[in-house]
């Protein structure tokens, strides 16, 4: 009895199984098929921008050239986002890990918000607690992925309204980064569709157009790779809360984990 047991369930686990061998196989046949060839045609558009074996002639092409790096890297861009999303969901993607200071990190994307946040008129308020402990990470996705979402808060808080940034250590060793604005908010289905990529809720928003849809997809995925999670709070009306959990995966300043 326990044996047939064990068969259909192996049999249950088949079709899953094979399914994450599709999509591996799909992310891998994606990543060559079409970044493989984007990649060779930016290095060769840079280098005919660069004039590197002499001037191309009509001034003309010179534009076409410039007009395809700067149409191009976007896109590649796009592409890899959509990729590092993929990877997280198939639980394969690459972190290259380093000790570095998250407070700072917070604080150095806040800071490339904070043009936008006077052009539009909207409030950034950013506290930081000291002393906090090293984190054990991806340096270079993880501020791409804060950046999203300080951007994504000033971008649907009206004028006059305010985001807050705040980064602490709670009693449980987790770091948590919370970002508050007084935006139009998200019912709970609304919310559910904010993490999938591609996906946009209804709406339109206050400053500046809505992106493609990446931006709290890959923040999730990128918090998910790290053993961490984002956590979504709103209220339709009533503004949104969005904390970057990071569970047990900070680092004393002597090197020893946190538990």
């Amino acid at each position: 009895m326990a044996k047939r047991e064990n068969r259909k369930a192996d049999k249950s686990a088949l079709p899953a199984a094979l399914g994450e061998l599709d999509k591996a196989a799909f992310i891998s046949t994606a990543r060559h098929d079409l970044r493989s060839p984007l990649t060779a045609i930016l290095g060769f558009a840079q280098s005919m921008d660069e004039q590197i074996f002499g001037p191309l002639g009509h001034k003309k092409y010179q534009d076409y050239v410039s007009n395809i790096v700067d149409a191009g890297h976007p896109i590649n861009n796009m592409l890899g986002t959509v990729f590092d999303i993929l990877d997280a969901d198939n639980r394969s993607l690459s972190l290259r890990e380093s000790e570095f200071d998250i407070g700072e990190l917070v604080e150095k994307s806040a800071l490339k918000c904070s043009a936008a946040a006077e052009d539009w008129g909207v409030g950034l308020d950013v506290e930081v607690e000291e002393g906090l402990p090293l984190f054990l990470g991806d340096r270079d996705r993880m501020l791409p992925a804060l950046g999203g979402i300080f951007d994504n808060g000033l971008r649907y808080t009206p004028a006059k309204g305010t985001v807050k940034i705040s980064l602490r250590l709670n009693q449980a060793g987790d770091i948590i980064c919370a970002i508050e604005d007084n935006g139009p908010g998200l019912s709970d289905e609304e919310i559910a569709l904010a993490v999938r990529p591609f996906s946009r809720v209804a709406g339109v928003a206050a400053h500046g157009k809505q992106g493609p849809g990446l931006g709290l997809a890959f923040a999730a995925a990128v918090m998910k790779a790290h053993d961490g999670e984002l956590r979504v709070t709103s209220k339709a009306g009533q503004g949104t809360l969005i904390e970057a959990v990071f569970v047990h995966a900070v680092w004393c300043r002597t090197g020893h984990k946190i538990l």
